[in-house]
């Protein structure tokens, strides 16, 4: 099986959202949009990959390439812009049987690794991929290093079956402080500077950067589709005291922003499980059939997360570094962190 790795031509730049939508393992952070405001913020030149057996689509990769001194970089997704994942999609494999589909994956992964080594010859490279995106043997057996994380996944349903499907103590929680005087309104707005104020003060706390910029999610809210970004603030006794961005497209919503708290006085109130609450049911509402709660690999979150009874879902980080150069790219890493 030959896969032909090429750069998309204009028109198929122009129906990039379409291979994104025909893909099982498709993202938001794949659509076109999303890619342009990236590269535009991380000062990186996109290149948009598309693999072809005969004349039928095998898959698509968008990939970054960036320059930082003398260091060529690729990435998938750039760093310091808050996007979990990105990487390859597969196209065209859903009724193969699975010999054909890990052939077709690895001459497709195959084929984008030498495009990039021949165009671009990285010293570092760095792709994240989708959760939905469950086979990266290919990059291993390319040389490079592979590094399991996760992320958490809960089914919509409607709203009643949400309710039966997270734990009882969410339940409780829910119920028990419906009339709690939280109100939690859509403000995409005001609401997102709300968001990006009380996140950058709680980074501030520990000692570290929040690197987002607020231009950077104002302009995804502007280039993606009408409902694509959503902003909601949970007010007690008329006080803002946090919020939440959430990014839905394709029924998949995924809650990718949010929750530092504001100080407050009545901080007994479980203002965070009644702002979860309120936008799952808004989302399902907006078609979601699913939620992605963007990360499981902090201990402290994760027990947070948990009471929403959520499937724990693998995605992969895969790193290659060329030789001689292990030093600056070290030093690379720990200036990024």
């Amino acid at each position: 099986m030959t896969i032909d790795v090429v750069p998309v031509t204009p028109e198929e730049r122009a129906n990039w959202n379409e291979f994104v939508a025909e893909s099982p393992q498709g993202t938001i952070y794949h659509r076109i949009e999303f890619l342009e405001v990236l590269a535009d913020h991380a000062a990186a030149d996109l290149h948009l990959l598309i693999g072809y057996k005969s004349e039928e689509p095998r898959g698509i990769f968008p990939i970054f390439e960036q320059r930082k001194g003398p260091l060529r970089l690729v990435t998938s997704p750039p760093h310091g812009l808050g996007v979990p994942y990105l990487g390859p999609l597969l196209l065209n494999y859903q009724k193969m049987k699975q010999r054909k589909t890990d052939l077709s994956n690895k001459r497709f992964v195959e084929g984008c690794l030498e495009w990039i080594e021949e165009t671009i010859d990285p010293h570092y490279s760095r792709i994240v991929t989708s959760w939905r995106f469950d086979d990266p043997r290919p990059f291993d057996w390319n040389g490079y290093d592979i590094d399991p994380k996760h992320t958490y996944r809960i089914p919509a349903g409607d709203e009643d079956e949400l309710m039966r499907h997270v734990t009882k103590s969410a339940r409780r929680s829910i119920k028990r402080n419906q009339d709690a005087n939280v109100v939690v309104n859509r403000d995409d707005q005001d609401g997102l500077g709300f968001v990006y104020r009380t996140l950058e003060r709680r980074y501030d706390e520990q000692d570290r950067t929040f690197t987002p910029p607020l231009s950077y999610l104002r302009d995804l809210d502007d280039a993606l589709p009408a409902d694509s970004v959503r902003t909601y603030v949970a007010e007690l006794d008329a006080e803002p005291i946090m919020g939440r961005v959430v990014l839905q497209t394709d029924g998949c919503a995924s809650f990718w922003k949010g929750m530092a708290a504001a100080k407050n006085r009545r901080r007994t109130v479980p203002v965070g499980d009644l702002l979860n609450w309120q936008t799952m049911v808004d989302a399902i509402n907006h078609g979601a059939d699913e939620f992605d709660l963007v990360g499981a690999n902090t201990p402290r979150l994760c027990r947070y997360k948990g009471k929403f009874n959520p499937a724990l879902e693998q995605y992969y980080v895969a790193e290659r570094t060329a030789r001689g150069v292990g030093t600056a790219i070290d030093f690379y890493k720990r200036w990024l962190a």
